[in-house]
C-alpha cells in the first residue's frame, strides 16, 4: 500500500505485508522537447533563421535555439528561443524563451522584426536546462540518477556537457566524434545531506566524469533547495549540441 514518505517533500513509499518499507523510485523531471546550442548561421526577417550546419534531423515539431545577443534583431537578447524548423538547415524562430525544463510553448509568439543577417553562434557555457531540487528531497542516503541523450557534430573538435547542482559541477564529459550519445550517473548522499559523491555509469564511446572515469566528491547541501543545471560548451561555433532527451530520477533514502 502506498503512504506518503513524511521525511520527503515528494517520495511516496509503498509498504509490504511484512511492514517493510519499500522505496519507489519516482521521477523528478523529464523531457523529450530538444534544447541546443546552435551553430553560427544567419537571420533574416521575422526570425527566418538558416544554420550554417545541419542539424542531424529535421526539428519540426520543434527545438529551442541557444542564439546570441542581436541575433534575431538589433538588441535582441541573448537566450534560448523557440523554433520550427522545416529542414535541417531552414526554420522559424519564435518569442518564447526558455525557462527551466524544455517544454512546447502553448502558444507561438512571432517575432516582427528586421533580420541583421549573419551571427556568430555562442561558445561560452550554456544552460540546455535547469530545476530545482527541493531541500531534503534525497534524504541522508538518497541518490539521483540522470540520463540524457545527446546529439551533436561529427568532428575532432570538443565538446563538453556538464551538470551542475547548487553552482558545483558534479558531472562533465566531451565527446568529438561521438555524433549521438548516452549520459548516465548517480549522484548519491554519503550518510549526510551535505556530503555526495557522483559515480558514472555509463556513456557512449565519451569519456565521463570530472577527471574522467573517477568519482567526484563535494559538499552540496541537499537539505536545502538547489538548482540542477545541464549545460553545454562549444569549441567551435559553427557547430552545436543538443539535447534530445533526458530524465532525472530520484531514490529517497533517509
Amino acid at each position: 500500500m502506498p503512504v506518503a514518505n513524511p521525511n520527503s517533500p515528494i517520495a511516496v513509499t509503498f509498504v509490504d505485508n511484512s511492514g517493510n518499507i519499500l522505496r519507489v523510485p519516482y521521477v523528478l523531471t523529464q523531457s523529450a522537447v530538444p534544447s541546443a546550442i546552435a551553430p553560427t548561421g544567419s537571420m533574416a526577417n521575422n526570425g527566418a533563421i538558416t544554420l550554417g550546419t545541419a542539424l542531424p534531423t529535421t526539428y519540426s515539431g520543434g527545438i529551442y535555439l541557444n542564439l546570441p545577443a542581436s541575433a534575431i534583431s538589433a538588441g535582441s537578447a541573448a537566450g534560448s528561443y523557440w523554433a520550427v524548423m522545416s529542414s535541417t538547415t531552414v526554420g522559424t524562430v519564435f518569442n518564447n524563451v526558455l525557462s527551466g525544463v524544455p517544454t512546447v510553448p502553448a502558444a507561438t509568439v512571432p517575432f516582427v522584426t528586421t533580420g541583421p543577417g549573419a551571427y556568430t553562434g555562442v561558445t561560452t557555457v550554456q544552460n540546455l536546462t535547469s530545476l530545482t531540487l527541493l531541500g531534503g528531497t534525497m534524504g541522508a542516503n538518497g541518490t539521483m540518477r540522470i540520463k540524457t541523450l545527446l546529439s551533436t557534430v561529427n568532428s575532432a573538435n570538443s565538446k563538453t556537457i556538464s551538470t551542475v547542482v547548487g553552482g558545483v559541477g558534479i558531472s562533465s564529459f566531451a565527446v568529438t566524434t561521438n555524433g549521438s550519445f548516452n549520459g548516465l550517473f548517480y549522484f548519491n548522499n554519503r550518510g549526510a545531506q551535505n556530503i555526495n559523491v557522483t559515480t558514472p555509469a555509463g556513456a557512449a564511446g565519451a569519456a565521463i566524469g570530472l577527471g574522467g572515469l573517477t568519482a567526484q566528491v563535494t559538499a552540496i547541501d541537499t537539505s536545502t533547495n538547489q538548482t540542477i543545471q545541464i549545460q553545454g560548451t562549444l569549441t567551435t561555433a559553427t557547430e552545436f549540441i543538443i539535447l534530445d532527451q533526458m530524465v532525472i530520477e530520484i531514490m529517497y533514502g533517509p
